[in-house]
């Protein structure tokens, strides 16, 4: 849970899937991205969007 803080506390606007990514990378640890989204809902984290959606109705 450190590792994904410590990752995070860098890059806020990355999700489940690219902190899985770079969990493997950095540390070699190979980790599934349920884990990843259960320590991220443990520690209240979640990932910042860059851009707003935008709604465009018919």
């Amino acid at each position: 849970m450190r590792i994904i803080d410590k990752i995070y506390l860098e890059y806020p606007f990355k999700g489940s899937r690219r902190l899985r990514d770079d969990v493997r990378a950095r540390h070699g640890i190979r980790v599934n991205r349920k884990r990843i989204i259960r320590l991220m809902r443990l520690s209240g984290i979640t990932a910042l969007r860059i851009t707003t959606l935008k709604i465009y109705r018919n």
